[in-house]
Formats: C-alpha cells, structure tokens, sequence
C-alpha cells in the first residue's frame, strides 16, 4: 500500500516453554528479553516494539486472544458488553418485537462473533448470557426462570430458539 506501520500499535510475543513433570508450560517472556527495535526510516530512529506475556490477550481482528489460551480478558469484555445490553433493555420503551430483533440481530451476533477464536468454557458462556437472557425474558413477559432447555430449544419443539454461546463456539 506504500504506507507505514503504525508502530505504535504493533506488539510482539516471543513464545518459549518450560517442562515440569512432562508437562509443558509458557514462560513469561516480557521481562526476558528486550523489547524489539524496528527502524522503518533507516535514519537510525529506532522504534521498540512492545514484547507481552503469553498469557496477555490483545484484541485483534474483534476477538481478545492469548497464545496461551488465557480467555479472562476476552470474557470480561463479553461479559461487560451483555451487561450494557441488559441495562439498555431493562430501560428501554422496545416492544416485544423490537427486543426480540435486538437479541437476534444485535447482541446475540455481536457476543457470537469472537468465539471462534476463543476457548471460553461453558461457564462462562453461561455468565455471558445470563445479564441477556434474564431482561429478554421480563421484557418479553416470560418468567425470568424458564429452562434455559427450552430458551435454547429451537421454535419447532416449542422454545425460544436464542443460541447457546457455547454451542455457537463449538460450531465456529
């Protein structure tokens, strides 16, 4: 494109391992080693490039991923992210229609969208939802305890047909 890097965006993970007992483990290499020095000028100025833990995740592409599968960043920002949802909802004057609409062409794809990359377990798939779920079903008229089988179960068999986080990252 002709252009430049944006350095100060870039950053880097120098991966190395450590086996204790036939397991292998990731070192922390950030304060290893120095950061990498990248001069795209060629007039001797230099930019360091910043080195990060394996265990750091970065947002790249619209998913939070750590090489070392680490997946707290990536569901504190989905968490934070449902809870804004459910607080906007529980405010709003949205019909049933308009809510259902959100759910499905709003947060429930924006929620969706990181997991293929993610290693979240079903917990906390399960806490992703909950701050979703719970507004969707007062607004909606439904008692916040239905099942979650039948929130899950698709309209055919008579639920609710609302993904699971979960499923949708085993699909992806």
């Amino acid at each position: 494109s002709g252009g430049k890097l944006a350095l100060h965006k870039c950053f880097c993970y120098i991966i190395e391992f450590k086996w204790h007992k036939g397991k292998k483990t990731m070192v922390n290499t950030a304060d290893k080693y120095p950061p990498l020095s990248i001069d795209q000028t060629f007039k001797n100025a230099p930019h360091a490039i910043k080195l990060l833990n394996p265990s750091t995740g970065r947002k790249m592409l619209g998913a939070i991923s750590a090489p070392d599968g680490n997946t707290s960043e990536q569901y504190q920002a989905l968490l934070q992210k449902a809870k804004l949802w459910g607080t906007k909802i529980k405010t709003s004057y949205l019909n049933r229609f308009d809510v259902t609409m959100s759910l499905r062409q709003g947060i429930i794809k924006s929620l969706e969208y990181p997991l293929g990359v993610s290693l979240m377990d079903e917990k906390q798939c399960y806490n992703v939802m909950v701050p979703v779920i719970t507004p969707y079903l007062h607004k909606t008229g439904m008692n916040s305890k239905t099942p979650r089988t039948i929130v899950h179960r698709p309209s055919q068999y008579g639920g609710l047909q609302i993904p699971n986080l979960y499923t949708s990252s085993g699909i992806q």
